[in-house]
């Protein structure tokens, strides 16, 4: 099996990527789906238990709370450890479909949890 191509990019790049998709006509919602999802399926991959998701208020916190989803779905025991109490933007409708246990910052513990994803 062919291993996934995989490069890390600097926040100027990213800005240019989401910029040039947007222009493409790719909607801001469907990278983050693709996003979550990706990382959703790696976290599977390496959890043995329970996970939790740090998510922040923006962006990147929506790709955590996509992520947070597909585990769910998929019927993984997923917690999301929120700073914030509201996202913005496309993080924001992340967030609300990721319902689930929401852990309180900083006071949570993450010592049940196999694997924490930030």
């Amino acid at each position: 099996m062919r291993e996934p191509a995989c490069w890390e990019m600097l926040w100027p790049e990213v800005a240019v990527f989401d910029g040039n998709a947007n222009a493409l006509g790719i909607e801001e919602a469907s990278l983050m789906d693709a996003a979550g999802k990706r990382l959703a399926t790696t976290a599977r991959e390496m959890a043995e238990g329970a996970i939790v998701i740090v998510c922040g208020p923006g962006n990147n916190g929506g790709d955590g709370f996509v992520a947070a989803r597909y585990l769910r779905e998929w019927g993984i025991d997923t917690s999301v450890l929120a700073s914030h109490t509201e996202s913005r933007g496309t993080s924001a409708r992340a967030a609300r479909e990721a319902a689930g246990e929401a852990l309180v910052w900083p006071n949570a513990s993450l010592k049940s949890h196999s694997l924490v994803v930030d």
